[in-house]
């Protein structure tokens, strides 16, 4: 398993669309110590679009790290000043609560927030196809994750060669992330598809401790 630095910020411009039209960017803080975790992201509309999209998202995800990775306990999403969607994980009883409504939690489940930096402390080339449970708050999902390959990837005026990590459910969207081992395997590329055919897609801008 990879380690990760112990604080990280990581800058992304955030995109919609095959054409990419600007959203905003987001801010990824990541802060570790003494076996444990706490992840933060704030996303924001900039430009044109901040006249019809007010509020800023903001998840954050904090647990434990294992010798398996990223163990998630708490989840929570707030859109605005309304909406907030929040997952509690109990590894002991098997259980998590989303939003009130309590399921079965599988080994290794992941929230929407940590997924792709568990993906960045494990996926290694070759790795044959597995499937990882995932939850946005309100539902947990199952995909199979493959491999793709290496790809090289545009961030802005640079360039990275970074494995493509696909995860799919059956015709109900996608979860694609980019790791570039030149930039200690972080995601440099994170790419959402949801059931109703919108793309979001945040490209790595800038990083800093």
């Amino acid at each position: 398993m990879r380690g990760l630095a112990a604080r990280m910020v990581l800058r992304y411009t955030v995109q919609t669309g095959e054409e990419g039209f600007s959203l905003g960017r987001a801010t990824y803080t990541w802060t570790s110590g003494d076996g444990r975790y706490r992840l933060e992201s704030v996303a924001e509309a900039s430009g044109l679009i901040s006249l019809f999209v007010s509020g800023r998202i903001v998840q954050t995800s904090e647990g434990r790290l294992t010798t398996a990775g990223l163990q998630p306990e708490r989840f929570t999403q707030t859109r605005g000043e309304k909406r907030q969607d929040s997952a509690r994980f109990d590894w002991e009883a098997g259980r998590i609560l989303m939003n009130g409504t309590e399921a079965p939690l599988p080994i290794q489940a992941q929230d929407t927030l940590s997924f792709p930096f568990q993906l960045a402390m494990n996926v290694r080339e070759g790795d044959e196809e597995w499937r990882l449970a995932v939850t946005n708050g309100r539902r947990l999902n199952e995909y199979a994750f493959l491999v793709v390959g290496r790809e090289r990837v545009e961030l802005g005026q640079d360039a990275v060669d970074a494995l493509h990590v696909k995860g799919a459910r059956s015709g109900e969207g996608s979860l694609d992330v980019w790791l570039a081992p030149s930039r200690q395997w972080l995601p440099v590329r994170i790419r959402t598809l949801d059931t109703k055919g919108k793309i979001v897609t945040l490209n790595l801008e800038e990083t800093g401790g």
